[in-house]
């Protein structure tokens, strides 16, 4: 397998945990009706690198998931992954990493014509160790920033819908948008392409792929994939391909 710059890594660590809240309110609650909350679990591989994450988002004042109301939002990831690098200790010259993450957020949903659109705002926690010390890596250490989150997702009940959302953070100064055009298939089943671009003071990133979910009464499961094109700082462009699968309940 290729090993590649260390911030490409930290690029979809970062990516997937910002993306899950809306996956989890579009896929497992199509109309939020009689939900109060949906806690969500999920992965994402690709060459030198594992990730998962687990999550919730939690009616703060009672109201049902789909309908105007208060929300907090809350995901913890952890990874491990290589990287190569000349004056690494495990005698192939690869670094070795482990990155934990955590947010936080409170937001509010609006409901417009079936519409959905929300704001969150909160504190984000990254940390990132590796087995050897690397000055070139930039987004080693602990790092505590605020993060502002937008979501979008169109008439979840109708064939053709789309999620938007994006975020930034001022943790490593991380941003991302994605885009979710889907359709319904035997009124169960989503899909469709996805496309989403990624960045920080370190690295930029772009994927297109697909999804595939499937929605039964209160649960969901999702698969993704598809080719990640990355660079890192003074680093060549590399592309790889992707994949991950999120689950959601609704409680």
């Amino acid at each position: 397998m290729k090993i590649i710059n260390l911030n490409n890594f930290l690029a979809s660590l970062l990516l997937t945990t910002s993306l899950t809240a809306t996956a989890a309110l579009a896929d497992a609650a199509p109309d939020g009706q009689n939900d109060l909350g949906v806690v969500f679990v999920g992965g994402e591989g690709r060459a030198n690198l594992l990730y998962g994450y687990i999550g919730t988002v939690i009616s703060i004042d009672r109201h049902d998931l789909g309908s105007d109301g208060w929300l907090v939002k809350a995901v913890a990831g952890y990874g491990e992954y290589k990287y190569s690098k000349a004056s690494a200790i495990d005698g192939k010259g690869h670094l070795h990493g482990k990155v934990t993450n955590a947010e936080i957020e409170i937001g509010y949903e609006w409901k417009y014509n079936q519409h959905l659109l929300s704001v969150f705002l909160g504190p984000d926690y990254q940390r990132n160790t590796t087995n050897h010390h690397d000055p070139g890596n930039l987004s080693r250490g602990t790092k505590w920033g605020g993060q502002a989150g937008f979501e979008f997702i169109t008439d979840p009940s109708q064939f053709f819908n789309a999620e938007f959302d994006s975020s930034y953070s001022t943790a490593n100064r991380h941003f991302h948008v994605r885009l979710r055009p889907g359709f319904k298939f035997w009124d169960r089943v989503r899909f469709g392409p996805e496309v989403s671009f990624s960045g920080s003071r370190s690295y930029n990133e772009q994927h297109v792929g697909g999804f595939v979910t499937v929605l039964m009464d209160g649960w969901s499961a999702s698969i993704h994939g598809g080719n990640a094109w990355h660079k890192g700082f003074r680093a060549r462009r590399n592309n790889d391909a992707y994949v991950g699968f999120s689950l959601g309940l609704m409680y």
